[in-house]
Formats: C-alpha cells, sequence, structure tokens
C-alpha cells in the first residue's frame, strides 16, 4: 500500500464505528424539490450511507481522496463493521446488504436534457484563433436522463438512529445535483415489522447475485455491492424488481 492511500485508509480506521445498535427494518422516504438527474438506471441506498461514512471519517480530506480506489478493501474485517445488515454466501465468498434500490413514483417518466459549452468570442480580450472543435475551448453538448419525480423510497434494515444521523448530511441524490438536480426538501422515517430491503413480494429490491437464488425471471451483469464502479464487484444478477426465490438457507 502506498504512502497516499495508507493515510485516508488511517483516517478512516480511527473514525471508524465498530459496534452498532440491534438492526431494525424501516421504510425511508426522500421528498425532493427539483427533479432527480440519473446517470445509471438505479440508485443504491448503501451506497449514497457509504458517501456519508466515509465524508464523517474523513472530515475535508474525503475531498482529495484518490479517486477509483475503494478504500475499503484496504480494512481489516475486524474495523469494517457497517450499519446496515447483510446476507452471506460463504462458498463464493459474496455479501449483499439489506438495503434496497431507490423507488421512484410510479407515475413519474424519464426525460432527456441537454447541457451545451461553447466558447463565448464576444467575452475575450485576446486575439489569435480558438479551436472550439479540441483542447480546453471544446464545444459539447451533452445529453442527460432526469425524472420529475416527487419522492424516492428506500428500504433498509439497520442501525436506524445511526443511519437517521448520517442522513442530516444529505442534501441532494441523483447524479448532477452541482447544477440543481436531486435537491432534498426532507426525509421521513418509519419503521416496519418486516424485512423489504432485499425481497419484497417476491420481487428482487437489489441487484442479487444468482448464487442466492432458486429461481429468477430476469438476469444481467451487475454490480451488485458497493462501490458500483468497481468492476471487481459485476456479477450475474437478478435485476431489480423481477420476481425470485431465495435458496431454503437464505430465506
Amino acid at each position: 500500500m502506498n504512502a497516499d492511500i495508507q493515510y485516508f485508509v488511517d483516517g478512516l480506521r480511527r473514525n471508524w464505528i465498530r459496534e452498532f445498535k440491534p438492526f431494525e427494518n424501516f421504510k425511508i422516504t426522500i421528498y425532493l424539490n427539483s427533479p432527480i438527474c440519473l446517470s445509471s438506471p438505479f440508485i443504491f441506498f448503501d451506497s449514497i450511507l457509504n458517501h456519508l461514512i466515509f465524508l464523517n471519517n474523513l472530515k475535508r480530506d474525503y475531498y482529495i481522496a484518490p479517486t477509483k480506489v475503494n478504500l475499503s478493501n484496504y480494512l481489516p474485517e475486524a474495523v469494517s463493521g457497517h450499519p446496515i445488515d447483510k446476507i452471506y454466501n460463504k462458498e463464493n465468498k459474496l455479501v449483499v446488504q439489506s438495503a434496497s434500490c431507490g423507488i421512484l413514483d410510479p407515475n413519474s417518466k424519464k426525460l432527456i436534457a441537454y447541457i451545451y459549452k461553447r466558447f463565448e468570442e464576444k467575452y475575450t480580450t485576446f486575439g489569435g484563433k480558438i479551436h472550439i472543435n479540441q483542447g480546453h475551448f471544446k464545444s459539447y453538448a451533452m445529453q442527460h436522463v432526469y425524472i420529475p419525480t416527487e419522492k424516492v423510497v428506500f428500504f433498509v434494515r439497520g442501525d436506524y438512529q445511526f443511519i437517521q444521523k448520517m442522513l442530516t448530511n444529505l442534501i441532494a441524490i441523483g447524479d448532477d445535483i452541482r447544477i440543481g438536480y436531486g435537491f432534498i426538501r426532507n426525509i421521513k422515517y418509519e419503521k416496519m415489522q418486516e424485512d423489504h430491503s432485499i425481497v419484497y413480494n417476491s420481487l428482487a429490491m437489489r441487484p442479487i447475485p444468482v448464487e442466492f437464488l432458486d429461481e429468477y425471471d430476469d438476469i444481467a451483469s451487475l454490480p451488485y455491492r458497493s462501490p458500483y464502479w468497481d468492476r471487481k464487484n459485476v456479477r450475474l444478477c437478478a435485476v431489480p424488481f423481477s420476481r425470485v426465490v431465495f435458496k431454503k438457507e437464505y430465506r
């Protein structure tokens, strides 16, 4: 491990909480002030929570941490406890966290918007030719998907108070929050008797590797755990909101 990565791992270990209160089942409803922008088909609650935990533990250092490095791989199991419950497949060493994908309003529709970047010659104070087809001043039109939904719902099994505390630092969700998408109006928490975080009414509530399942209607290669950008976390999974049947040992 190089010195740069060791610095951030040490910061995480110093502040990592090792014990959590007994896990509870609950529903989180996030009400939005603006449409949510998506760069992938699903929003993962465990990814949101991990972002908040790392931000809480690393403080300002979080913003200079190395990108595309899975720092949790460097944390020993003794300090890598997590406030969200899990199910294990010991044979394949797979872990699925008890946190659903985001559920949007059923009547909401995906829309397309464009962001344009153009060089404006009238604001220049220098002469010479400006190349707008390449380099720093290149013009572009970026397409992105946004959904005008009133709320996003997650089902979770975990440490209720700790997760509630972490979410006080969440101001927006989704992509392109820097230009106003996904801003949060308020968050509602509801405790529940049953666990709906992984499977609910025989539907997968998140990507579930086929190693956990006896039956499934729809499968695809998907990341099944955080960080979802890491290709090492991609496996053949049941697609969220498709019908599944768990193997007996996981029911």
